[in-house]
């Protein structure tokens, strides 16, 4: 059973204690809890296709980072660790720092689920993105595992909605 807490009125599964969960990096700030919501804002570990879903991250600051270009993200992989859907503050223009240490900051990301039926993994990262290349401060690996389910066939890793238009003229 997966450990829980509280923050800001929302409820978080410890992702920094469970021993399964992989963390790489400076340790300077950890991401130490997260959420993934269905659209009935129910931490799920089966997404329906289609659906709002929300990915909540909780990190913490485990000293002082003088760092102005901190920036944090996400990946929702497959089962070959290849990024299927990847959101970070930096590429949206969203930058934050310097912070003190026991800092918190929570992210929220929200979206359409487009991605095909299939099992996937749920990363997080915080990271010094001063250069081209990110230093990272945490980089959780398989923090969740979930399944993505719909009621038809896809052809494809990601799938968005698409209207379709058809014109047939008959002699």
């Amino acid at each position: 059973m997966d450990k829980t807490f509280e923050r800001n009125g929302i409820q978080f599964i410890d992702i920094l204690d469970d021993e399964e969960i992989i963390h790489w990096g400076e340790g300077d700030i950890k991401i130490v809890g997260c959420s993934l919501l269905n659209s009935l804002n129910e931490e799920s570990i089966i997404l329906e296709w289609g659906e709002r879903v929300k990915v909540i991250m909780l990190a913490k600051a485990f000293k002082d980072v003088e760092c102005e270009h901190i920036g944090f993200g996400f990946s929702f992989r497959d089962r070959n660790g290849l990024d299927i859907i990847v959101s970070t503050t930096i590429e949206e223009g969203k930058q934050f720092g310097p912070f003190s240490e026991g800092d918190e900051v929570i992210i929220t990301y929200e979206f359409e689920n487009i991605m095909a039926p299939g099992e996937y993994l749920l990363t997080f990262q915080s990271e010094d993105r001063t250069y081209y290349m990110p230093k990272y401060y945490d980089f959780v690996e398989n923090a969740k595992i979930f399944k993505v389910v719909a009621n038809k066939r896809f052809f494809s890793l990601t799938q968005p909605r698409i209207n379709q238009t058809i014109s047939i003229n008959k002699n």
